[in-house]
């Protein structure tokens, strides 16, 4: 018997299930930011100052209160926005397809231990 742990793993149906729900909220989220976004522009009759509210409201909502991280937020905000108003709908979702696909991938270990046999559990 084996002292490894078997890893579970979600099968295809809830990979391509998961997959389609991606693209789902993908598309609703990117509409509803056009719809934000074309509001605020509106209410505030200037396009600039309607990407500042967004980029201030994005900022306040993906982030916590730490400068640290709110700056590097504000600065992929402002990289959504113009990709939002510039070149489209299409490029938005396109844009949260990726972010969301990048955040569940798990992460990469590429520590020296992993490479080590000796130091496998297994």
């Amino acid at each position: 018997m084996s002292a490894c742990r078997k890893v579970d793993a979600p099968g295809l149906s809830p990979s391509i299930g998961s997959s389609l729900q991606l693209l789902a909220i993908c598309c609703i989220d990117g509409l509803l930011y056009l719809l934000a976004l074309s509001i605020l522009v509106a209410l505030l009759r200037r396009q600039w100052l309607g990407l500042v509210a967004m980029g201030i409201v994005l900022v306040v909502l993906w982030g916590p209160s730490n400068l640290a991280i709110d700056l590097p937020l504000a600065i992929l905000s402002a990289v959504f926005l113009t990709v939002l108003m510039r070149i489209g709908l299409v490029a938005a979702v396109a844009y949260f397809i990726i972010e969301l696909t990048l955040f569940r991938i798990p992460p990469l270990e590429i520590g020296a231990g992993m490479w080590d046999p000796r130091s496998s559990p297994c």
